[in-house]
């Protein structure tokens, strides 16, 4: 009969107190991160692993707990009593002062155990355009040319610019010269479309160089896309 009373008690005082820990309820939910190039187009949408959640009780200012999310960005908050709590992360956030702003959705616990399981944050991450894992690559050659009759067959550029572009973008981000075979490699590309160029003399425009280029799609991290062989005219 006492061992009774006690429990009763116990459920009471659950039941009555305050938000924080010390109940039965739990919060838990998946945060997600969207890839966002430079330009502000969407690349992608992945989990946001190992990120840092947060939880105020109540009316609270301030943090009271914080766990880290898992391989599949999920979390979870246990042995919470019932009552209002905020959940909220930090994104990035390009028109704010300090770069980042809070993401937060606030909930309500009814009972001392109750279970909320389907909180979905979505944060941004802001990145370059060389700050994925992808490769474009390829050779560029020359054709030369006495009018307009070509001489030969095409052979390795070498120590001549190559320039990438993403997307619609109208000026290039990255150039490099090509080696002694004529090669060249851009590594540390996010996915997206990219159009690589080279200057190519030209014998009947006004100016003097006219553009060769190819445009790529990388798909997938951690690929690599070969262009072939672009080539330039010497005349």
């Amino acid at each position: 009969m006492k061992k009774l009373f006690y429990l009763i008690c116990i459920v009471f005082f659950a039941s009555c107190s305050k938000e924080g820990e010390g109940g039965s309820a739990v919060i838990s939910g998946i945060v997600k991160k969207e890839v966002i190039a430079p330009n502000g187009n969407l690349i992608e949408t992945l989990p946001a692993i190992n990120k840092d959640v947060f939880i105020k009780f109540g009316d609270s200012e301030f943090v009271n707990e914080d766990v880290k999310t898992n391989e599949l960005g999920n979390f979870e908050f246990s042995f919470l009593r019932k009552g209002d709590y905020s959940i909220f992360v930090y994104s990035d956030c390009v028109d704010c002062d300090s770069g980042k702003e809070s993401i937060e959705q606030s909930v309500e616990l009814k009972k001392f155990n109750s279970t909320i399981s389907d909180l979905e944050l979505v944060v941004r991450k802001t990145v370059d355009y060389d700050d994925g894992s992808s490769s474009v690559k390829g050779r560029l050659m020359v054709q030369k040319y006495v009018g307009i009759f070509k001489i030969g067959d095409p052979y390795v550029s070498q120590e001549q610019e190559v320039y990438i572009v993403y997307g619609n973008e109208e000026v290039y981000f990255d150039r490099m010269d090509t080696g002694f075979d004529g090669k060249f490699e851009f590594k540390n590309l996010i996915k997206g479309e990219y159009k690589l160029y080279a200057l190519s003399e030209c014998g009947t425009c006004d100016d003097v160089y006219d553009t060769i280029s190819v445009t790529v799609n990388v798909l997938n991290n951690f690929s690599t896309e070969n262009t072939g062989d672009l080539i330039i005219d010497k005349h």
